[in-house]
């Protein structure tokens, strides 16, 4: 069993090479997971893709860069009994990954390429014939290559300010793209449903099926939280009306709104600086390696892939988050 301070079991990994085009399944050890190279991995938590209050967060790594984000590419991920998605090397061409269960397929992305998440996401929706899908996308920025480019997940979720839209972009992956499916069934539904109870009645006392409707930002969460980057840009002096208009812009674009504000002078038309960036993304460029990064040490809610308004709350005891883990356990 995987004990509350972390501990080790078997996720199914899908490995796609863009170079070759092999696509390979296999099963490694959770504490396993390292990026050789310039992999690029896409993992899910232990508790994803189950009917789970609070439950969705991905995490992005490469050898250097680790990230996370909420939204539904977790769930979906999950659904598609993916733990997750390793991808190796670069495409000749602009190219986007269909997960469908077993059937994993590459497609052409040269025509969306440098499309926005949504744009891009309406013409993949097109070239699958199919509506019920989840994608994880770099936008204009991340095809530009630039520094501060980000992986979007929602038109308003993100990670990898620290330039893994520019690694997603340099290997010519535009998108990795999920059919929406069933969530998975634990071993005990009744005793799953109870301890979505107890989580909410220890947050709102919300009508539970609130959690997973899907006009939500996120995945089993009806807060619908503003944006993190907003509240940042506030701080640092921006009136919130114009660090709404920056923040968006920059979602639209899929580059980092803190650092964006670098080259931003207060007075200076957002739109017209954003397209600048992105024509000219060699003239502002960021040294990531200069930056002091300081590791955060994961509670269990964090690594159970909880959101992060839920990781300090102590929505469960240590009993309940061991009964909620055995129910999902093989």
């Amino acid at each position: 069993m995987l004990n509350l301070c972390g501990g080790s079991y078997l996720k199914r990994q899908l490995t796609v090479n863009l170079e070759s085009k092999e696509i390979n399944t296999s099963y490694i050890e959770n504490d396993d997971i390292t990026s050789e190279n310039d992999d690029l991995i896409f993992s899910t938590s232990l508790l994803s893709g189950y009917q789970i209050i609070g439950v969705n967060r991905i995490e992005v790594c490469t050898k250097n860069i680790k990230s996370k984000a909420g939204g539904y590419f977790s769930h979906y991920l999950k659904c598609n009994n993916y733990d997750l998605i390793r991808i190796k090397g670069k495409s000749d061409m602009p190219v986007f990954i269909y997960l469908n269960k077993n059937s994993v397929k590459i497609y052409d992305a040269e025509e969306i390429f440098f499309m926005s998440y949504k744009d891009s996401k309406d013409v993949i929706k097109k070239i699958l014939g199919e509506e019920n899908i989840e994608m994880s996308s770099i936008s204009t920025a991340g095809a530009h290559k630039l520094d501060f480019s980000k992986i979007m997940f929602g038109e308003k979720k993100s990670c990898g300010k620290d330039g893994l839209g520019k690694i997603m972009g340099e290997k010519n992956l535009k998108a990795i793209v999920v059919k929406k499916q069933e969530s998975l069934n634990s071993h005990d539904e009744i005793i799953l449903n109870n301890i979505n109870e107890k989580i909410n009645d220890r947050l709102n006392k919300d009508d539970l099926n609130s959690y997973f409707l899907d006009e939500n930002n996120c995945y089993g969460c009806n807060i619908n939280c503003k944006s993190t980057s907003i509240q940042k840009l506030t701080k640092r002096g921006i009136d919130n009306k114009r660090a709404e208009v920056i923040d968006n812009v920059c979602n639209e674009y899929g580059m980092d709104s803190i650092t964006f504000t670098k080259f931003f002078d207060g007075e200076e038309d957002i739109y017209k600086l954003a397209d600048n960036i992105i024509k000219n993304p060699n003239e502002y460029k960021i040294d990531h390696n200069s930056k002091k990064v300081t590791k955060k040490e994961e509670n269990i809610f964090d690594k159970l892939g909880f959101c992060r308004f839920l990781i300090n709350k102590d929505i469960l005891t240590k009993k309940e988050l061991e009964e909620l883990i055995k129910l999902v356990e093989n």
